[in-house]
Formats: structure tokens, sequence, C-alpha cells
């Protein structure tokens, strides 16, 4: 058996379920014989419609159309990638950050676009960050009524999509949030098996960009056991765990990292801690900016089972190179065995990359709606809605003073603050519809 007799004996009437998890996302699978999950990951998109140039800035329309080789990523080779989770066994996950990012993309579209694209897209199971949390928040609003529309918008383009998952962050007496975002998900696999779904994430940069809604996260400990438990009452007593983490972090919420120990090295240490401590656990996926460089490590838990870790390696610096930098140039390739007992197979799980370049295929459709939505965007960030005389100046709550020796200089929408009282102003997207 994959387990002890005391588990065993604990776990008796669940001996056929699969457990996996990851960090940021946690993935429940039951299993009665033996079967291969692959799972297909995005990380770190950040509103990446468009593809990006090798050093990381959006591609020109033209340019891309001329010399696609020297473009990567982007929504249509995407969604052509992840189409291939039509297989019942095969499942696509997104780990968070998807919508809300630099480029002309989301100032244009403010997130609206992007709920689109990602519905195209189909996936199965799906985390939120911190960039999604602090994306519409300010001094006078946690961003949760922008957030849910967003949301609901996405659903509304595919009503399948399942609810985001944040495992260790309390959404309840949020009226706009608490009904959208569960704790956890449950996939369907083929032969009557099922995923459960758990995601992790690191609070660290929300404490500065949103501290009303870091206050509500859990650490990564009390967030897992939390969820671990809902999926074990509805019969599901084995999960994959996918974690989210950008920055060093404790289980617990402590003072994180050793003295000379490097971010990498205290990501990979909470990850092992985790999986020591927790059974029925098979797969932790650590997904980090560099996590197309990830390295599989296989441990056994206390109870005898075995569970597949997948962390960056820990010499790998977070922000060492332009190709952390090109967002959504990736899609994580990582594909499970499992033996006749539930048990994961050694040696045999298998971690590719699959790059978005000019030889991965693009969904038709969603190119078309692309090209689409560059000629709205085009027409509407080359928009004049007004004129102002001067230096617009460092206080943007007030008009500065009028300089008649300045020439005229262009407002595009989104600058509205700096405009004189009487004179008409453009909008977002995501406010105008």
């Amino acid at each position: 058996g994959r387990r002890s007799s005391r588990v065993t004996s604990r776990f008796e009437e669940f001996a056929t379920t699969k457990m996996l998890i990851a960090t940021s996302l946690l993935l429940v699978g039951s299993a009665t014989a033996d079967f291969t999950l692959t799972l297909l990951s995005t990380h770190d998109v950040r509103g990446s419609a468009f593809p990006v140039s090798e050093f990381g800035s959006e591609c020109r329309h033209d340019y891309y159309a001329d010399k696609p080789c020297k473009c990567y990523g982007g929504a249509a080779r995407r969604a052509g990638v992840l189409a291939a989770a039509s297989d019942p066994d095969v499942v696509s996950l997104d780990s968070g950050d998807h919508f809300f990012g630099g480029g002309s993309f989301f100032p244009a579209f403010g997130g609206v676009a992007s709920a689109e694209l990602f519905a195209a897209c189909g996936y199965e199971a799906y985390g939120l960050r911190y960039r999604d949390f602090s994306a519409f928040a300010n001094s006078s609003s946690d961003g949760a009524a922008a957030l849910s529309a967003i949301l609901d918008r996405m659903r509304a383009h595919d009503p399948t999509l399942p609810l985001p998952v944040v495992s260790n962050l309390d959404v309840s007496g949020v009226p706009s949030l608490e009904s959208r975002i569960a704790r956890s998900s449950v996939v369907p696999l083929g032969g009557g098996r099922t995923l459960g779904v758990i995601t992790l994430f690191d609070q660290t940069d929300l404490q500065a960009t949103n501290p009303t809604m870091a206050a509500r996260c859990h650490d990564w400990r009390r967030g897992l056991t939390t969820a671990l438990a809902d999926l074990r009452a509805a019969g599901m007593p084995t999960v994959v765990v996918v974690v989210q983490a950008a920055h060093a972090v404790t289980l617990d919420g402590s003072a994180p990292g050793k003295e000379g120990e490097s971010i990498s090295e205290t990501i990979r240490r909470a990850v092992l801690q985790l999986a020591a401590e927790e059974v029925e656990v098979d797969v932790f996926l650590a997904m980090g900016s560099h996590f197309a460089r990830q390295e599989l490590t296989e441990v056994d838990d206390w109870a005898g089972g075995r569970t597949l870790i997948a962390t960056q390696p820990v010499s790998t610096p977070l922000w060492s190179n332009f190709a952390s930098k090109r967002r959504g140039e990736y899609v994580l390739n990582l594909t499970v065995s499992f033996d006749d007992n539930g048990v994961l197979v050694p040696n045999a799980s298998v971690r590719e990359v699959i790059h978005l370049d000019c030889n991965a295929a693009e969904d038709a459709t969603v190119k078309a709606r692309l090209d689409e939505l560059h000629a709205e965007m085009t027409e509407m960030l080359s928009l004049v809605v007004g004129e102002l005389k001067g230096d617009a100046g460092a206080d943007r709550a007030s008009p500065p003073p009028e300089d008649e020796t300045a020439g005229p200089v262009k407002i595009l929408p989104g600058g509205c603050a700096n405009l004189p009282a009487g004179v008409g102003c453009g909008c977002y997207v995501a406010d105008c519809q």
C-alpha cells in the first residue's frame, strides 16, 4: 500500500483516492488503477495578451505579423496549446496574476479584455495572486467590487469556468467576493477519478498594495490544513498542492529565511517542510518567476507515501535574466504517473516546458479577436480628450498652474485628474462599459 497501516486504517474507505499539492493551486485526485495525470500550467501572464519581444516589451502588431519568430507568448498561442487539455486526464491550470499587468493592454482595457481571453482558454482550475487584488485598490477602496466585476465578466463568456481558488485568504464577510472565490476546487478526471485543487500565495507584496486584503491572508500551513479538511470531508483524502511564491515566506508567518539563505532556498525549504508534515499528498508545484527552470525532487513522507516536489533551482536568482520578464512565454507540461496502488511511480515523472514561440499553433478565433482588440486599443490610445498647458506636476489632485509659454499636451484616457474643471475627459474601458 502507499501509506503505513496507521494511515491506511484511518482512510480505509478512501483507498482509491489521489491527491496532489502545489504552491498556489491544490489538486486532489482519486486513483483506482494505474494512470497518468498531465498538468498544463501557466503562470504570471500579467495581462500579456499580445506576444512580447525578447526583452519583454509588447510586440508591435506590424512587427509580429512580419517577424513572428521574434515574438513570444500571446493569448492566441496560449489558447492553441491549452486546447490539448480536452483529454480527461490532462488538466489546464493558471496560478494567478493573469489579468493585470504592464504594456498598453491593461491600461486600455482595465482587465476586461484579458478576462475574455482567459475564458477562451477554458482553464479547469486557477488561482489569484496579489496583483489580482491590487489592480483596483486605492486609498478609499480595497478593489473587491471591481475584481468581482472582472470575474463575473469572465464567467459570462464561459459559464462552465470554475471559481478561482485561494486557499489561504479569508473572504468571508466581503459580499462582492465570498461567493466568487473558493477555498478549494475539484476537477473530474477520466475513469471516475477526481482532482482537488488548492492554491497558496505569498501575501508579502499585498501588504504594501492592499493592506486591507492582506490582513485577511493566512499563513501557508493554516491555509493548506483548512483546505485539506474540506476536501477530506467530501471524501477525498489525497491532495496535489500548487504554491505561488515570489518572496521568502514561512509556514507560520514568522520572520522568514535564514542568514545567508537565498529566496529560492527559503521557498524550497518551506515546501519540503509542508511535504514532510502532510500525508496523502502526491505533488507540490512551486510556481516562482523561474518556473520554467524547475527541478523535480521525490521525497518520502512520515507515513510511507511518496511526494513529487517541483521547485526552481536554489542557485537561480528570481530576477536575473530577461527570460523571467517575458510574461506568458511558457506553458509548464508536467506528467505524473501512479501505480495501481495509487503510489507515485519512482523517477517516472516528466517535466517539459512548452515554448510559445512561432512553432506553437495559434487559436484562429482568439487571434482574430486579438486583431480586433488591437484596432480598438490603437484608436483609444491615440484619442486626444483635452489639452493642458504646462507641466502637470506631481500633485494630481488639482490642476497645475497655467503656463502660456508651454505648448499643448495630449491627455489620454486616465489622465483626467490633470484637466481643468469643465474640460471633457475620457475614461477607462472597464468603467465605461
